[in-house]
């Protein structure tokens, strides 16, 4: 695949999704402005290294990444039409049919590592698949019931493993599932929002969040909802990175402090993100991915690795 040096100062690029790895080191998915406003199908899969970002185009939405199990440095980009690539070792590869060659129920919204150390795909209509090396996918069926037609109005948009209690799934309309042992449970949480992350904390606690502010602290069949007197806005992401729990909107950060959510402290020397949206932890490194900057914090302080020009 050709790759190009993306120009991090163009004002016409947007970026979809990111993957923190290490410091000034992960993976985006980046859209184009103008094909995305004229609904034409494409993604830039990026690699940020040593200042460069550097990608290949292709011709499907995507938004998924993950490590790719069993490497050191390996990424793993699925399209929301099935499409799946791999970087590793420098070099980006399509996997030739993957999820493609399957009857797909609608998009593909994520993928990540499950409680197995398998990567897991989920999107829309509850659909799951899994693989040990990203080339050979298998169905992982969630025992719901309801017609086609039904289930089209159900979807999962994150995931998240949890050591020794299985990997937990949310997504449209407050749907949550737990799967653990080969076995996949719903669970029963105090929203019928739709919920767009959730996280493992250190804590041992599990977190969601989504629509209107909905925060959701809780573990199996215990769930707590937040009371959120600070904000409305749809929550997007959701991490924990030196000892602070964070949560994103698009435009601002969040944290969690004794139960209680409250705008994110800077420090005076912090160069602060005005665009958000998700976030991402590395080795040392918390990643927020906004949609025209990509900032970094090392856990005293945030720094810009770059915004995309003309916006701010």
């Amino acid at each position: 695949m050709e790759t190009f040096n993306v120009d991090t100062k163009n004002s016409e690029l947007t970026i979809v999704s990111g993957l923190a790895i290490a410091p000034d080191t992960g993976a985006l998915v980046i859209s184009v402005d103008e094909l995305f406003r004229e609904d034409e199908s494409h993604s830039i899969l990026a690699i940020v290294k040593g200042g460069k970002v550097t990608g290949v185009v292709v011709e499907e939405s995507c938004r998924g990444l993950s490590p790719l199990p069993h490497s050191r440095d390996g990424v793993v980009f699925l399209g929301e039409d099935g499409g799946v690539w791999t970087h590793e070792s420098g070099s980006f590869q399509p996997v030739v049919e993957a999820l493609g060659g399957k009857e797909l129920s609608g998009p593909l919204r994520a993928v990540g590592l499950d409680a197995d150390n398998r990567l897991m795909a989920v999107g829309a209509a509850l659909q799951v698949y899994t693989s040990k090396d990203g080339y050979r996918w298998n169905s992982s069926h969630i025992p719901v019931s309801g017609t086609l037609e039904e289930l089209a109005n159900h979807g999962l948009e994150s995931m998240c493993a949890h050591a020794g209690r299985g990997t937990y799934c949310v997504g449209w309309a407050g749907d949550a599932f737990l799967h653990d042992r080969n076995h996949w449970s719903q669970l029963s949480v105090p929203t019928n929002v739709d919920l767009y992350a959730v996280h493992c904390g250190d804590d041992g606690n599990v977190y969601m969040c989504g629509e209107e502010g909905v925060l959701l602290k809780g573990i199996e069949s215990g769930w707590t909802l937040f009371e959120n007197e600070v904000t409305t806005e749809r929550f997007w992401g959701i991490a924990t990175f030196g000892g602070r729990t964070v949560v994103s909107s698009d435009y601002l950060l969040y944290e969690i402090k004794d139960d209680q959510l409250v705008p994110f402290s800077y420090s005076e020397e912090d160069h602060v993100p005005t665009y958000t949206n998700t976030l991402s932890v590395g080795k040392d490194i918390l990643w927020s991915v906004g949609s025209k900057q990509l900032f970094q914090y090392d856990g005293k302080r945030w720094t810009e690795l770059f915004t995309f020009a003309g916006t701010i």
